[in-house]
């Protein structure tokens, strides 16, 4: 069982286009014009949570079949809103 909750602060791009850089993009790096002072988490908030169930049983010697479930919800820059839900089933064997 596990749980992942993630705080990001992303990039504004304002109603004209400019992009206001906070550091949030690693594909947009120090501009001439951006701010020298950082503060952490600065910009449009994001935040992502994960929700993850594994469990693994042996009912047969050398036969063990794992099961996993995976809930994300992503809430995005720019109103961008992303849920998925995940299962995987597997059968692993030793010989």
């Amino acid at each position: 069982l596990g749980f992942n909750y993630t705080v990001h602060g992303a990039n504004i791009i304002e109603s004209s286009g400019n992009l206001i850089n906070y550091g949030g993009d690693i594909l947009v790096g120090h501009r001439i014009g951006d701010s020298d002072k950082v503060h952490l988490l600065n910009g449009e908030k994001e935040i992502m949570r994960n929700i993850l169930f594994s469990t693994q049983i042996e009912p047969i010697k050398n036969w063990i079949f794992i099961f996993n479930i995976n809930y994300s919800d992503n809430s995005l820059a720019r109103s961008q809103h992303f849920e998925n839900f995940f299962t995987s089933f597997s059968l692993h064997t030793k010989i």
